[in-house]
């Protein structure tokens, strides 16, 4: 928080064991709407545009990109937002908004109109591991100047991917760097 202003990111989500195995919430699925968007947006792209958007067979420990791992995420890969069709391009929107939704209305608003500055054509959506199967060792991200959410699928002591991490964070406020950065220019000036 800084000047009144709330911001959303970054945020760390994570759930062991992400399905509940047993007990009174047995079949409880936690954090899969994030996964079910990505995996409509899988299931919505040509084969060409899959080549595009599947980075790799298996999931590259190296890659996620949380704290400490800021420059991590490097060059945005994957399928760019300008090679989707309007639907798929909404469905990208989608997985954006399962994360925004997260997020007070303010907070959610000021990070929707920074995504929207930047211009949807500067998103991207990249996957590393199975497409076709949920309970497999996966990983997403979703890429852009004002967003980068990571959702990875790890591995769980039962020998299965039933752990899930997830990110989202801003890059032109990571940690808010942005907001302290003009709080020492304006506020602590010679």
């Amino acid at each position: 928080m800084a000047d009144g202003k709330i911001a959303f990111t970054p945020l760390f989500l994570g759930a062991n064991p992400q399905t509940v195995p047993e007990g009174r919430y047995a079949g409880w699925r936690i954090l899969q709407h994030e996964a079910d968007r990505a995996f409509s947006l899988m299931g919505a792209l040509s084969p060409a545009q899959m080549k595009e958007a599947v980075i790799a067979d298996a999931v590259d420990n190296a890659v996620f990109a949380g704290k400490g791992r800021q420059d991590r995420a490097g060059k945005p890969r994957g399928i760019a937002a300008s090679a989707l069709d309007p639907v798929q391009r909404q469905l990208l929107i989608a997985v954006i908004d399962e994360y925004l939704g997260d997020a007070s209305d303010e907070a959610a608003a000021r990070q929707r109109a920074a995504i929207a500055k930047d211009g949807p054509d500067t998103l991207h959506f990249a996957w590393w591991g199975p497409t076709g199967d949920p309970r497999a060792r996966y990983m997403f991200r979703v890429e852009g100047p004002s967003i980068i959410i990571d959702y990875v699928r790890e591995g769980s002591p039962d020998g299965g991917f039933n752990h899930v991490h997830s990110i989202a964070r801003d890059p032109a406020n990571d940690y808010g760097a942005g907001w302290l950065a003009q709080h020492y220019t304006e506020a602590h000036q010679d």
